[in-house]
């Protein structure tokens, strides 16, 4: 009769050897455990097309019915082109890299500038439910400093057709 082998069954010591056969684990070091840090998940900022770019914006969205602003959090704003004319996006600062706009840059859109804040009023995109097809909403982007700003609202108005 043949003996048959199962891979590592009865190879080496088994749970039931004793403890001297068995194979020596490594002392768990409590100070690296506390000191452990997860690793970070990197975030690609850079838009592939973009004409423009502003990383660290903060964002933050009105709807009609609200009086004030919710924040939504960091992002970065890209100018791209598309076709004949210019796109707007603005992304999360997240791994998924979340659109908070999707616009066409054009010259009816109306960008105003206040201190280091640009506030854009826009049909929403992508869609926002429970909101009517014609109503829009208000975006408030907020820069570190009103240089800034104004840097953003004149190259957005350079790129409206």
């Amino acid at each position: 009769m043949s003996k048959v082998n199962f891979g590592s069954f009865g190879s080496t010591a088994s749970a039931f050897a004793p403890a001297d056969a068995r194979t020596e684990v490594a002392p768990v070091n409590e100070e690296e455990d506390d000191n452990y840090e997860p690793p970070k998940a990197e975030v690609a900022l850079e838009e592939k097309d973009a004409v423009y770019s502003k990383e660290g914006c903060k964002f933050f969205l009105k709807l009609k019915n609200q009086e004030k602003f919710d924040a939504k959090g960091k992002g970065t704003l890209h100018v791209k082109p598309l076709d004949s004319k210019h796109q707007l996006l603005v992304r999360a600062d997240n791994a998924l890299g979340t659109i908070w706009i999707n616009i066409m840059l054009a010259a009816a859109i109306p960008i105003s500038h206040k201190k280091n804040n640009l506030i854009i009023v826009s049909a929403p995109n992508p869609p926002i439910s429970g909101l009517a097809e014609n109503e829009t909403v208000t975006y408030l982007l907020r820069f570190g400093s009103e240089a800034e700003a104004t840097e953003v609202k004149e190259k957005l108005e350079s790129y409206k057709s």
